[in-house]
């Protein structure tokens, strides 16, 4: 496709008003002339009637008399009179039936006067026969053209004869050329003053419109920092310069809160990654804690039923015991055989109280771990709610620094309100999480004094199980001081049995905290899930932000600082 051709603002300007002037110039000149040449022919027409009717009356007072005495040297002067003004006069008579020129001031080539020609029939009829005046022009005479008027010369109210008057058409054919120069000189004259003014004050508008385009091309290019140096005496322009000077100074703030954005945006986009793989380690910290507190709950659990089963087994002894009571009472006679079977009972009552001792030991052990381990969660706890802290500080950063971008923060806006509910989700993650540890952490010490009793149950109950084995080895020797010792093993043997009682309700009890440890471990592994989730969710949106931060760097570089 073939390019516009283009013109300049000068050529524009200098065509805008040079087009109206000279048409109007042209029209003005020619209704001039046309009004001077109308004008000039009037004149001349009137000129040439006035002296028409001179010679009418001059020859028509006396015109009988002129007739019979012929022409004289007087006639002839007066016929001349108007030579020097170019007109010509000539006196018609009638002669053998017509109208022809008696009297004239017209020569021919050799220098006489034209006598005996006639004019045209349509004349002499008008003007000799109706007695009209009658004017013409392009009336040939003698072989040149003239304007002309014939006048009739009555005498006694009769027509006589004409009187003519005319005036070449080469003379008025010259003044009219003269005319038309002197019309034309004074148009082009016109258009050449108006051509100077228009020239001037298009320089005068196209230097400031130039130094404004200028400036809007720097403008356009990015460079915002160039002075806009154009003055203009005109409203119009002037109210332009300051437009655009205020224009140059709105881009330079625009484009300097853009970059001062960008930069804190991408400062705050790393610095929400940093935290998103600091909030990724903590929550690594605590899911190994949490596999470390499932691990010591499954240990406990163990414990427990070891406990458990070796509380039965101890309750089984404590029942033997009583049974060998009471063979005792029924018959001393079989204590020695009873006393040998109460001390391998015995014997193997403190080998289990030893187990259970360890297994108690081993219970306490783990909740120390158990409590460490939940320390250690509620320390990650604290550092993932300094997180959402900070990660709610900066989403209201970021929904500030959007709100102040206007209308190219909205999507910044976006980011900050998400990230700002992905804090406020992890704050409530945390809560969740210390509801839990407390309650962890409540279930776990209620477990450590549960073990303290059993210890203590446990060792008074070693104390009595040495003592009645003490006693049981000296039965041989002193089986008379036995029979008196059944009693109070039969008291012994009443309170071990309550105590077994205890121990086995405080070993159930300690089944079912393990248990609801278990189930607080679960709760705890899930909220674990779904805090790395909201963390990975943040990771994501900072990725993001950081890419909509290379994107408005990357729309400011076009904007040169300098």
């Amino acid at each position: 496709m073939e390019k516009q051709k283009k013109i300049g603002l000068n050529a524009f300007l200098l065509l805008l008003g040079l087009v109206p002037i000279v048409v109007g110039v042209i029209i003005s000149a020619t209704m001039s002339y046309s009004s001077l040449k109308n004008a000039l022919i009037e004149a001349t027409e009137s000129k040439i009637s006035a002296v028409a009717e001179n010679a009418a009356g001059y020859y028509g007072v006396d015109w009988t008399a002129w007739m019979e005495r012929g022409i004289e040297a007087g006639d002839e002067a007066f016929i001349d009179g108007c030579k020097a003004e170019d007109v010509e006069m000539t006196i018609f008579r009638e002669e053998g039936g017509q109208v022809v020129r008696y009297l004239s001031s017209i020569r021919d080539d050799s220098g006489n006067r034209v006598k005996g020609t006639t004019t045209t029939d349509e004349i002499t009829a008008a003007c000799y026969g109706k007695g009209e005046t009658v004017h013409s022009d392009g009336v040939m005479i003698n072989g040149k053209p003239y304007y002309v008027c014939y006048k009739p010369i009555k005498e006694g109210g009769k027509i006589v004869g004409m009187s003519f008057a005319g005036e070449p058409d080469a003379k008025i054919q010259k003044e009219l050329k003269s005319l038309l120069t002197k019309t034309v000189i004074v148009s082009v004259i016109v258009i050449l003053a108006f051509v100077i003014i228009i020239v001037v004050l298009a320089r005068m508008v196209v230097g400031t419109f130039k130094a404004i385009t200028d400036a809007t091309v720097r403008l356009s290019e990015g460079y915002i920092n160039d002075d806009i140096d154009a003055q203009s005496p005109l409203k119009e322009f002037a109210e332009l310069i300051v437009a655009a000077k205020k224009l140059q100074e709105n881009l330079q703030m625009i484009v300097g809160n853009i970059r001062q954005t960008s930069g804190n945006l991408s400062t705050s986009v790393s610095d929400t990654n940093g935290l998103c793989t600091s909030s990724a380690e903590g929550s690594s910290q605590i899911t190994t804690a949490v596999a470390e507190l499932a691990t010591a709950s499954q240990s406990m659990a163990e414990a427990v039923q070891d406990l458990n089963e070796n509380m039965l087994e101890i309750g089984n002894s404590i029942n033997t015991i009583e049974d060998s009571v009471k063979a005792l009472s029924a018959s001393s006679e079989v204590m020695d055989e009873v006393s040998n079977e109460a001390k391998e009972n015995i014997t193997a009552v403190y080998e289990s109280s030893e187990k259970s001792v360890n297994a108690v030991n081993n219970i306490a052990s783990h909740m120390d771990e158990l409590a460490r381990a939940i320390r250690e969660v509620s320390d990650a706890t604290k550092l993932i709610s300094d997180i959402s802290s900070q990660t709610n500080l900066l989403s209201l950063n970021a929904s500030i620094e959007a709100a102040r971008a206007g209308e190219a923060g909205k999507g910044f806006a976006v980011v900050a309100s998400e990230i700002s509910s992905l804090a406020n989700q992890s704050d409530e993650g945390v809560k969740k999480i210390d509801d839990v540890i407390k309650r962890v952490l409540d279930l776990s010490n209620l477990s450590m004094q549960l073990t303290e009793d059993i210890k203590v149950t446990i060792s008074d109950e070693q104390l009595k199980v040495q003592s009645t084995q003490d006693s049981f080895m000296k039965l041989k020797s002193e089986i008379d001081a036995s029979i008196e010792q059944i009693g109070n093993i039969a008291k012994d043997a009443t309170i071990l049995a309550e105590a077994k009682d205890s121990a086995i309700g405080s070993v159930s009890d300690l089944s079912a905290i393990s248990e609801e440890n278990a189930a607080s471990t679960e709760e705890v592994t899930a909220s674990i899930e779904n805090l790395s989730s909201n963390i990975t969710d943040i990771s994501v949106r900072s990725d993001d932000m950081a890419s909509m931060s290379e994107t408005l760097i990357g729309a400011v570089s076009a904007f040169k600082e300098e």
